[in-house]
């Protein structure tokens, strides 16, 4: 007669089932929502060490090496649930926190690495300083926000929607309030900017200078567009220098010293 060893059952194929569907939806989770598997995880390590405490103190057997058997069917199927979602759990906070943050940014618990939500507002400047001075003012002003390389080529900071004001207000600190749209210029030069600026008092045209992106700006008030004033700008600025007298040449028949007379 064939003995059977002791302690020796057939594999529960009902619970491999379970296990595997469980397995499968975790995965799914940690390719799309994984900040949501991280907080399922820390729910399951409560359930985890409630089942735990419960089968100890019925059975008064704290530490074995098989607590399933322990421990009832309805325990240990919250226990078989528990360990997966917390294993996943943690596989989820460690892909966020070292593997897809760019190198050299903080350490930060990810919100969401699948496609941003809607109302995430992203920046890129061309200016490298700047950039790299709006990342420390995010940083150091405690506004959580992303830092990725896009499809473009170019390294953008994003933030999601309820950082706006938070973020808005460091960006400004930084690169200085929104210009307005049609109605801003910038020359460069501060003698030909200062001409302009009394150029529009002349006019009547409310303005005044401001910092944005490091460099001053003049912009104004009204319906007149950068291209139609700046046009007008120039045509009286040519208009005016050849209205203006020219010294008589030295040798001229009639010229005098120091003479501005035109058509000596």
């Amino acid at each position: 007669m064939e003995t059977v060893p002791r302690n020796t059952r057939p594999p529960d194929r009902g619970a491999l089932a379970y296990v595997l569907a469980l397995t499968i939806v975790c995965g799914v989770l940690l390719l799309l929502v994984p900040a949501a598997l991280s907080l399922l995880g820390v729910l399951a390590a409560v359930v985890l060490a409630a089942v735990w405490v419960k089968a100890g103190l019925r059975t008064g057997r704290w530490f074995v090496l098989r607590p399933g058997s322990v421990m009832t069917t309805v325990e240990r199927s919250f226990w078989t649930a528990s360990v997966v979602i917390v294993l996943f759990g943690l596989a989820a906070t460690v892909y966020g926190t070292f593997l897809v943050r760019p190198a050299g940014e903080p350490f930060r618990l990810p919100l969401s690495f699948g496609d941003p939500p809607v109302g995430t507002r992203a920046v890129s400047y061309s200016d490298p300083q700047m950039q790299e001075a709006l990342k420390r003012a995010l940083e150091s002003s405690g506004v959580p926000h992303r830092v990725e390389k896009r499809d473009d080529g170019k390294e953008w900071i994003s933030w999601l929607p309820k950082d706006n004001d938070a973020a808005e207000r460091v960006v400004r600190a930084v690169v200085g309030d929104p210009l307005p749209s049609g109605r801003n210029v910038s020359l460069g030069d501060p003698g030909d900017q200062a001409e302009f600026m009394g150029w529009l008092s002349k006019r009547g045209v409310p303005h005044k200078q401001v910092m944005s992106h490091g460099k001053p700006f003049v912009v104004w008030e009204g319906d007149e567009t950068s291209e139609k004033l700046m046009e007008e700008f120039l045509r009286d600025q040519t208009a005016r220098a050849q209205a203006r007298p020219q010294d008589c040449p030295k040798g001229t028949p009639g010229a005098t010293e120091g003479s501005t007379k035109k058509g000596c």
